[in-house]
């Protein structure tokens, strides 16, 4: 990908992946082995160039050792399937060049996010590679009569 991530954690939550791409999910990860974590009443922010989103966790929401949680967009397609899937009352964001997430707990103290920047010289270089890519694929399969 063509983003620097910078990504910060205070316990076992953390944001594991965000879809910068269409805008349609988060993806939390509970890093503990052995302990699970209560994150109801918990809000997940995401900010992606300067629209602002929130979903709250219901009441009774754990996240058991080593278990996932994502919420979704309300336009991605998929079913609110706790505690693995919860879907937003938002849709999605779409592409950003600057992306933010925060898990704030219920007293507003951030315990997990991570931010995405769109990194143009990094962009620049997976497009120069894709065309070479696809040039040479081209040129190698077409046919000339001579």
């Amino acid at each position: 990908m063509a983003y620097t991530v910078h990504q910060e954690q205070c316990g076992a939550i953390h944001v594991h992946e965000l879809d910068p791409e269409r805008g349609q999910f988060v993806r939390l990860r509970n890093t503990s082995p052995d302990s699970e974590v209560a994150i109801g009443g918990w809000t997940l922010r995401l900010e992606c160039d300067g629209v602002t989103s929130a979903f709250k966790f219901p009441a009774k929401t754990v996240l058991a050792p080593l278990a996932e949680a994502t919420v979704w967009s309300s336009d991605a397609g998929v079913a609110h399937n706790p505690p693995a899937d919860y879907v937003s009352k938002t849709k999605a964001c779409g592409q950003g060049e600057n992306i933010r997430v925060r898990l704030v707990d219920g007293s507003d103290k951030e315990m997990a996010s991570r931010h995405m920047q769109l990194d143009r010289t990094k962009l620049a270089a997976v497009r120069a590679g894709k065309r070479m890519r696809r040039g040479g694929a081209e040129s190698s399969d077409r046919c000339s009569v001579m």
